[in-house]
């Protein structure tokens, strides 16, 4: 039976753990974790416990560590959660019950059976200590043991076993998820574009030093976007980081590696590329159970690579900058106010199938939503990071997960605030690399440095293919 990494156990009595796990009880509920997991309980200003919080996590420019951490005068539980960055889960009492809820983008998974009255990391470690039964409809639609894939909307392929969303809080005393948030829709009003993208520096700023106090140096770049505005933000702290890129197969991968170079040369630090190395069908096996079989995809195939390079300290990534970069949006979205539950499933890249469906009425229904940008959005959060990139911390058998500088609640209010054609155009990475670190706009994103373009024809003569043909292309590709 393999170890299961930085996962956890809630439930309503005790079951067998295993060894070496540490135990705390809280409300009546037992919480067994793994050892390399960060435990904290949280006080208020009479020192009194007011919550517990298990992983990774980031207040006010600090990190949270093992032990006890007390809230600031006059903070709130909520205002704190607001403000936290990192991968956690916090337990907390409330109006005489008790809540559990995750990080904003739900980056440390969390599965429930209200049937149980069992909460766990994964379904893996749900299924040593109770019987679950399959449900066959998910089961047969997202084969991930076999074929790539995540499953959307909460769902999971065990009956009555569901993943705690994003934005929703577990209530134990009915096991069941509720909606406790919601986001701003886009403004209208440009005038405080500036501030905004000032205040969402120095917030990331803050995050990447409190990674650091964690004893993070290193942090993923790649040609995209999403690592450098995140390598922007970090422009205060950035003498302490060293920059890495994992060298594989493909002209993207290429290109990533000598945009990397090129960035570390203008920001003045080092930059490593590490080589790839092919996992063998066994490790990416053992992945793909210490994930529950919840997701499936090309990280499978980093597992070696990453965890023969892993220093056991956490990675600065990206991710989550996708949150202001209009992600699964359209054009014609922009005068829409909502979408079908077919047209969202296809838009999350999805087959209809009547489960499926089900489920997509049910978020739509209980997602509150003033227009179709804003929808999309909250589905970026609550469906690709929470039940995709969520699922995949516990895949690589590390002690310490990747940390993303964006992933805060006040963070993404911020940028979902901002006008909707604005980020349409992508004007939110622009502007934010312009202003907390301009050198590192020099270099276009996703393309190569000056004439090394050369090498690269084929990417090159793609990007002037019209984009209407591209969808086209991919599409028909796709079907095959």
């Amino acid at each position: 039976m393999q170890a299961l990494p930085k996962q956890f156990m809630i439930a309503a009595r005790r079951h067998p753990a295993p060894e070496g796990w540490g135990s705390q009880a809280y409300g009546g509920l037992t919480i067994v974790s793994a050892p390399e997991l960060p435990v904290t309980w949280l006080t208020g200003p009479d020192r009194g416990k007011v919550g517990l919080l298990l992983g990774w996590a980031v207040f006010a420019g600090q990190a949270l560590q093992n032990g006890q951490f007390s809230l600031p005068p006059g903070a709130s539980l909520e205002d704190f959660l607001d403000r936290t960055c990192g991968r956690f889960m916090c337990l907390f009492e409330q109006d005489g019950d008790i809540f559990i809820i995750g990080d904003a983008g739900g980056l440390l998974s969390l599965v429930y059976s209200p049937e149980h009255k069992i909460a766990c990391s994964s379904v893996t470690l749900m299924q040593r200590v109770v019987d679950l039964d399959a449900a066959p409809e998910i089961a047969e639609q997202f084969d991930l043991r076999n074929r790539q894939g995540w499953i959307p909307f909460g769902l999971t392929a065990w009956k009555a076993v569901h993943r705690l969303l994003p934005d929703h809080a577990l209530r134990i005393s009915t096991w069941q998820a509720e909606r406790v948030r919601d986001f701003p829709a886009p403004t209208a009003d440009k005038s405080d574009i500036g501030a905004t993208i000032t205040k969402i520096a120095d917030l990331v700023a803050d995050n990447v030093k409190g990674f650091l106090d964690m004893g993070g140096t290193a942090a993923h770049i790649t040609a995209g976007r999403d690592s450098r505005m995140s390598l922007a933000c970090a422009h205060p702290h950035a003498a302490q980081l060293t920059l890495e890129t994992i060298r594989a197969p493909g002209d993207g991968a290429m290109i990533d590696v000598l945009v990397g170079q090129r960035l570390a040369k203008i920001a003045g630090i080092k930059h490593r590329a590490i080589d790839l190395e092919e996992s063998s069908v066994e490790e990416k096996a053992a992945w793909l159970e210490r994930t529950g079989y919840s997701v499936n995809d090309s990280v499978v195939g980093l597992v070696r690579t990453v965890e023969k390079h892993d220093q056991g300290l956490p990675v600065l990534t990206g991710t989550g900058g996708e949150v202001g970069r209009a992600f699964y949006w359209q054009e014609s979205d922009l005068a829409e106010r909502t979408i079908s539950p077919d047209a969202l499933i296809t838009r999350l890249g999805f087959t209809a199938t009547p489960a499926l469906v089900t489920a997509a009425i049910q978020w739509l229904n209980t997602t509150p939503h003033q227009n179709l940008t804003q929808l999309l959005d909250i589905a970026y959060i609550e469906q690709r990071l929470g039940c995709w990139a969520g699922p995949s911390v516990y895949g690589h058998r590390i002690p310490v997960p990747t940390f993303s500088p964006f992933n805060a609640r006040n963070i993404y209010r911020l940028m979902l605030s901002l006008p909707a054609d604005y980020r349409y155009t992508q004007r939110l990475c622009d502007d934010l690399v312009a202003h907390a670190w301009p050198a590192l706009a020099s270099l276009e994103y996703n393309r190569a440095p000056g004439l090394l373009k050369l090498r690269f024809l084929k990417s090159e003569l793609k990007r002037l293919l019209p984009a209407s043909l591209k969808s086209s292309l991919k599409r028909i590709l796709s079907s095959r």
